[in-house]
């Protein structure tokens, strides 16, 4: 090279032709440009196999990655402290692993969980769920008390804030338990009795084992595919001696996975729900040459139905059309055209739903993409509806709205009602925009008899309402007469019960009279009967001392006479005179007596005290036949106005006769 100042010749100092030095000089730079372009393309090459290699080592690196964080992730969702979680149990040193662990997953499984623990025998038993399914029981015990029950103690609890979908459940149990095979279990299922593996149901090629799940007098084993991935249970064979037997699908309520192919295949899917995260494990599985088995030997029972809401259908297809959209991308459209959900699906969320579908489409050319889009379009066509059938449809629409108003007992517009279904039957659109606005004016129209109809019924309920209110008006009053009558009632009753007892005891005082009486009547004939005694002793001594009066008269003026005419006295005449004097001392002695025994100083005094007793008889007598008066008047004012007249007794009944037959 020079400089600009300088010059040379074009010859040179050597004169040669510079034409022919252009020419070698220019030869000379094609072949440095030559072989220049070969060590950048060398370079180049070299590059690109390094890059390769680079992205290889850096796509290896980061799956090493994820593999490491969900690995970390699983370990401390187990041993998550935020929850209410017991404390992983540590993992089983080489050599000594479990052959089987029973995981039951979900809120609701956590009685099923504490019933199946006591028919596990020495098989571990674990519950995954949200911390809100764990008892308080069990809480106020990670805390330090020891009162739950002792089926529950030897239970292993792993409750974790994002344990809420099944696929959760099952990563959490993988990650908790470290036995070879781990038999899920869902809720509503229980075990009658401990679970054995026999060791030919461990194939190396096993990925998922599918007990026998018993429902009443029938048995399932798996699941089998009715079209599009839906599933239904499948019979299990007959016997319960059979082997293990391929299954198409296993069944979400119970089945085993075993750790070793876990492993190779990975975590259950987290993005799906439902189900569908068991489907794509299948499907990865089999796409990895691993089998699904059932195991007729491991029995599980179900106590209660799965939940077949309308809103966990819809969940399920679409679930079950993401699974179809990353495994089965040609089927996609035939499914999309036949689930209700796409027709049912929100606008604003259909193109989201959409998309989700394509991304999970496998294949990341331009061209898979294409297919799969037309597979969509394709299937979306085919079941498309054809205008006719459209307005068809919406023309029994149309019919089934006014047949089901004209079937209704309208108060009002029932020829306006007949009229529109008869124009509805003679009228045939072409046009679904027109057969939908004709339809939108038949609801406007039936909205209108409708309201007019519930105005009409409204004024007959306020009709209703006010005679109600009338009757009830009417009711009150009446009930308020009632309790009236019923006070008065219970005053007259009141009254009866204080005359029955006035009238018992009265029946008693006159029973206790007539007790009186008889006694003071028997007594009244005994002083009878001794007055007569005593009258009978009286005269009888009254007549005695009249007598001896006479006597001794009569002895006193003869013995006058004789001692006037004799002057002396006869000792024989004088000794039967001292007998008769002696005779007549003894009488009035005895009278004396009856005077004393009768309480008169003399014969006039007696009889005067006889006479006062008589009286004082006949005055008892007088008062005895009064009360018996009153008496029967009282039984005759009870038997003429008391409402409910009672029976007489035989006392009672016989004075009334006695007071009759008297004068």
């Amino acid at each position: 090279m020079t400089k600009k100042g300088d010059k040379t010749e074009p010859g040179g100092a050597t004169g040669e032709d510079p034409a022919a030095g252009l020419r070698r000089d220019l030869a000379l730079r094609e072949q440095q440009l030559r072989d220049l372009t070969e060590q950048s393309l060398g370079f180049l090459e070299e590059l690109a196999e390094s890059r390769r290699r680079n992205i290889d080592r850096d796509e290896l690196a980061r799956r090493l990655g994820e593999l490491e964080q969900v690995l970390a992730d699983a370990r401390r969702r187990v041993r998550h402290a935020g929850g209410v979680a017991e404390a992983a149990r540590d993992a089983s040193p080489a050599g000594s692993r479990e052959v089987l662990e029973v995981v039951f997953w979900g809120g609701a499984a956590h009685g099923d969980a504490i019933a199946s623990q006591r028919q596990c025998g020495e098989v571990p038993v674990a519950w995954v769920g949200p911390p809100d399914a764990v008892p308080a029981r069990r809480t106020a015990e990670a805390h330090g008390a020891t009162n739950a029950e002792p089926a529950e103690r030897g239970l292993h609890m792993i409750a974790h804030r994002d344990a809420r979908t099944p696929a959760q459940c099952w990563n959490l149990g993988m990650a908790a338990t470290s036995a070879e095979h781990v038999l899920f279990v869902g809720p509503g299922h229980r075990l009658r009795a401990e679970p054995r593996l026999p060791g030919a149901d461990a194939a190396p090629n096993t990925a998922l084992l599918c007990p026998r799940i018993e429902v009443g007098p029938r048995a399932e084993l798996g699941c089998e595919e009715v079209q599009l991935l839906r599933l239904r249970p499948r019979e299990a064979p007959s016997g319960s001696g059979a082997g293990a037997t391929k299954v198409p699908w296993p069944s979400a309520g119970a089945f085993v996975v075993r750790r070793a192919a876990f492993e190779r295949i990975g975590l259950f899917d987290e993005g799906l729900l439902g189900p569908a995260a068991l489907l794509d494990f299948t499907l990865r599985a089999r796409q990895q040459n691993f089998e699904v088995l059932g195991v007729p030997t491991l029995t599980v029972e179900r106590t209660a139905e799965p939940r077949e809401a309308a809103a966990g259908e819809r969940q399920d297809d679409e679930q079950r059309l993401l699974v179809l959209a990353a495994h089965r991308p040609a089927s996609l459209g035939l499914a999309l055209a036949d689930a209700p959900l796409l027709w049912q699906m929100e606008r604003a969320a259909l193109p989201g739903y959409l998309a989700q579908l394509l991304s999970r489409a496998r294949g990341a050319e331009e061209a898979d993409a294409r297919a799969v889009v037309e597979q969509v379009a394709l299937g979306l066509v085919q079941h498309s509806m054809p205008v006719d059938e459209v307005c068809a449809r919406v023309r029994d629409s149309r019919l089934e709205l006014w047949r089901g108003l004209a079937d209704v007992d309208l108060p009002t517009g029932r020829d306006q009602v007949r009229a529109a279904l008869r124009a509805v039957e003679q009228q045939v659109l072409p046009e679904p925009l027109a057969a939908f606005a004709v339809l939108l004016e038949d609801l406007a129209q039936n909205r209108r008899v409708v309201a007019s109809a519930v105005q009409v019924l409204q004024q007959q309920l306020q009709q209703a309402h006010s005679q109600k209110e009338e009757i009830d008006v009417d009711r009150h009053a009446q009930l308020a007469r009632a309790e009236r009558a019923e006070g008065a009632r219970a005053a007259v009753q009141t009254q009866l019960d204080q005359v029955q007892v006035w009238l018992r005891e009265a029946h008693a005082r006159l029973e206790e009279q007539a007790t009186t009486s008889e006694k003071l009547h028997h007594d009244i004939a005994e002083v009878q009967r001794q007055l007569e005694a005593s009258r009978g002793q009286l005269r009888e001594l009254e007549a005695r001392s009249a007598e001896a009066e006479r006597a001794a008269h009569e002895l006193t003026d003869e013995v006058s006479a004789v001692a006037q005419v004799m002057g002396l006295a006869s000792t024989e005449r004088g000794d039967r005179l001292k007998r008769r004097l002696a005779e007549l001392h003894e009488e009035s002695v005895k009278f004396a007596e009856t005077l004393r025994a009768a309480g008169a100083a003399d014969s006039k005094q007696l009889l005067a005290g006889l006479d006062a007793l008589s009286q004082r008889v006949q005055a008892a007598e007088h008062g005895i036949v009064e009360r018996d008066r009153q008496i029967v008047r009282l039984l005759a004012e009870v038997q003429t106005r008391r409402l409910f007249p009672r029976a007489l007794s035989a006392t009672e009944q016989a004075l009334l006769d006695r007071m009759a037959r008297e004068p």
